[in-house]
């Protein structure tokens, strides 16, 4: 059920690895992908996918895609935008992207209806679009060592069910009061 493949060289894989059909966790941290192995799209029972360390610059999904994958892993990756297809994913829950040179979130983070953390540290977000709000299932966000320079962040105060918001690090001069909206 669960594949280590980390700490290697690998730059694709077999098509064969899609006969694994009861695979869950797949980990292909530390290796030399610039894309997710399209041999790996119909392991239809994958929950957990880790790239963490590789060259991905941007991934390409469909809403039939990986239809069980709850968390995924995509930290010290190459991307510049938050990669929109990750939204078509249904079922994420956790979404790891640290340090992945990140600068613009886009107004389709909208479509996440089950994401519980979003850990976005590292990168080089200046601001969040107004559509971040929408996130109503939302329990941990860290937005630590980014470029905000607000936090009249009025998306984040909006999120119901935030339970730790961390945003150390960052260039904010003023705590609005607004921050009191955060009740959980």
């Amino acid at each position: 059920k669960v594949i280590y493949l980390q700490d290697n060289k690998l730059k694709n894989l077999p098509e064969n690895i899609s006969l694994l059909n009861n695979l869950t966790e797949l980990w292909l941290d530390d290796n030399e992908f610039q894309e997710i192995p399209k041999s790996i799209y119909s392991l239809k029972e994958l929950q957990y996918l880790r790239l963490f360390s590789n060259s991905i610059s941007n991934v390409k999904f469909s809403e039939n895609d990986f239809p069980k994958l709850e968390s995924i892993d995509l930290c010290y990756n190459n991307f510049k935008t938050f990669p929109t297809d990750l939204t078509k994913l249904k079922s994420l829950k956790y979404v790891i992207m640290w340090y992945s040179d990140v600068e613009k979130l886009p107004r389709e983070i909208a479509n996440f209806k089950k994401i519980k953390v979003l850990n976005l540290e590292g990168n080089n977000i200046k601001t969040l679009p107004k559509e971040f709000s929408k996130l109503k299932t939302i329990q941990k966000l860290s937005l630590r060592n980014n470029d905000l320079q607000s936090l009249d962040l009025k998306p984040i105060w909006q999120l119901t069910n935030l339970q730790e918001l961390d945003i150390e690090n960052n260039k904010i001069s003023e705590i609005p009061t607004s921050v009191s909206n955060l009740k959980k």
